[in-house]
């Protein structure tokens, strides 16, 4: 049993409301104590959080962004007929579920909660690893979705000609140094035969999407079962040099690295995608609420086949897992107003800026003030108030926003920013 004076400001969902966080104060100090017993890269956000609630205040670089990806996507639509399918819609094919289910459940959504999707464009649903590389599906699909990605303030990047990740034999060994792990064997998937073969590949594609987008730079690179070898990295930077950022995974697994978000040493910016799918587990739910107190920052892709898939919840059907989707964006949107609808290529400008700015921290007599260094047109700030409130209006070279409680939003448009403290009545 906690003592009177402490604050909790989390419990556990259950019954037993467990105290997860809470703070009280001690002698001259405030001490904040997390109860989570986890330790994981999916709760840093939490002990952010926590730390957050020391001090006078405490100020740090976020991104303010929110994207949502559809990998693999535009792409030949499969043939045929499924099971999970035709249980809720009769004899309904999948070309004919995908152009009048699937896609304007999308739309209404993007038009519901104002999201850009970034798609990223397929060529071939075969899994050729040799030249000649083809176009297998009909032009006129690939451009009547993309277009009305396009037209719904979306965008469109590469995905690869086929769904093959960009790895050649020996990529397990060198990826973890486990060569346990059988790539082709566990995952079902086939090794380049060489790197000119990869380089043909991805010239295709980006051949390919200059026909159907002639006006549009593929930006964004999201790797196929967000695995990239570092030999495949090498050959994507050189063959597509358009390509600004990598969206990959924020856990990672056993094949794929976990991305951090962050500008690497090749240039190219990480921009992890943390959640996927219609069916969001408990885990995936956890690592939102905690980057979302950490970076400020919601990234979520989906496969054009996860409605297929019995491992993420195909069993339920599309009404169902569309339903599910809805009801995580409505928690996203509902928690997080202020954050911002990006794209792929606009959360990568929002990890370049946050990862390279700065700040020197200051209280003063009458608030606080920020000096940034690295500073570009803009920056972000979540700013937690624990002994005084802010006077938003007396903001000086930025813009403050009350998120909740004594947590605020600011948006930094010069190197120095100073915050006045609210006068007691």
């Amino acid at each position: 049993m906690l003592d009177e004076s402490c604050q909790v400001h989390m419990v556990s969902s259950d019954e037993k409301e467990i105290p997860l966080l809470w703070e009280y104060s001690l002698g001259q100090g405030q001490v904040a104590v997390v109860n989570l017993g986890i330790y994981e890269k999916s709760c840093r956000g939490i002990y952010a959080s926590a730390y957050s609630l020391l001090g006078d205040f405490c100020a740090y670089p976020v991104i303010n962004g929110a994207a949502f990806y559809l990998d693999g996507f535009p792409a030949p639509l499969p043939q045929g007929k499924n099971a999970y399918i035709t249980k809720t819609y009769g004899d309904m094919d999948l070309y004919t579920f995908y152009i009048n289910e699937w896609w304007p459940d999308l739309l209404r959504l993007a038009q519901k909660y104002d999201i850009r999707y970034t798609g990223s464009l397929v060529e071939s649903s075969a899994g050729g690893v040799e030249p000649p590389f083809e176009v297998t599906g009909a032009r006129n699909r690939y451009q009547y979705f993309g277009a009305q990605l396009l037209e719904n303030g979306g965008e469109i990047g590469i995905y690869g000609y086929n769904h093959l990740p960009l790895c050649t034999e020996g990529f397990e060994s060198a990826l973890e140094q486990r060569p346990e792990l059988d790539y082709q064997k566990d995952l079902k998937l086939k090794y380049w035969k060489t790197k000119n073969d990869m380089a043909a590949a991805l010239q295709e594609i980006s051949r390919f999407f200059g026909e159907l987008f002639s006006e549009q730079n593929p930006q964004v690179y999201t790797p196929p079962a967000n695995i990239l070898s570092e030999e495949g990295r090498q050959i994507l930077r050189n063959t597509i040099p358009e390509i600004r950022a990598v969206a990959g995974s924020y856990m990672g697994g056993e094949f794929s690295i976990a991305q951090e978000f962050a500008v690497s040493g090749d240039g190219l910016i990480e921009t992890p995608r943390i959640t996927y799918g219609c069916y969001i587990n408990s885990d995936m739910k956890l690592s939102a609420l905690s980057e979302l107190n950490m970076h400020y920052v919601n990234t979520h892709f989906m496969y054009l086949s996860d409605v297929l898939n019995p491992d993420l919840g195909a069993e339920l059907g599309w009404p169902e897992l569309c339903r599910r989707l809805e009801e995580y964006m409505d928690w996203l949107y509902g928690a997080a107003p202020e954050i911002r609808r990006l794209t792929g290529s606009g959360t990568a400008a929002a990890v370049q800026r946050f990862y390279y700015v700065q700040a020197e921290k200051k209280s003063t007599e009458t608030g606080m003030e920020l000096e940034l260094s690295n500073f570009q047109d803009e920056a972000w700030f979540l700013i937690r108030f624990n002994a005084w409130e802010p006077e938003e209006s007396g903001t000086s070279g930025g813009k403050l926003t009350r998120l909740q409680g004594d947590l605020y939003l600011l948006k930094a448009e010069n190197q120095h920013v100073t915050v006045q403290r609210k006068a007691v009545q």
